[in-house]
């Protein structure tokens, strides 16, 4: 998972889990971004923003550390996301450019 790379998302339907906060309200958020566990909060603005953080992760030694850290960033500067099929891709300011990191749905385990 990281930035240009496609990563995985928990999901249910084939499609990623939408975000459980309703427009405008904060959620908390929770994952993991390798082999470090993140959480933090989120608010989806309208449809399409999205605002993650500040997030807090454990700082364990990762065999695919850069990977960690790149997606960890993509995430944090996250403003816009889009849902397409079975991939999430997060975006920075716009959705025409090149997302910050694309996710693909998986079952949940």
């Amino acid at each position: 998972m990281g930035v240009g790379r496609a990563g995985r998302a928990a999901c249910h339907g084939g499609r990623p889990n939408a975000l459980p906060g309703a427009a405008g309200r904060p959620g908390p958020g929770r994952g993991r971004a390798g082999c470090n566990k993140f959480s933090g909060p989120y608010t989806l603005a309208e449809a399409g923003r999205l605002r993650l953080g500040p997030l807090v992760t454990t700082r364990s030694i990762c065999p695919d550390q850069p990977t960690e850290i790149s997606f960890l960033q993509a995430l944090n500067q996250a403003q816009r996301y889009r849902i397409t099929g079975s991939m999430l891709r997060l975006y920075a300011a716009d959705t025409l450019g090149t997302p910050l990191a694309s996710l693909k749905a998986v079952a949940a385990e």
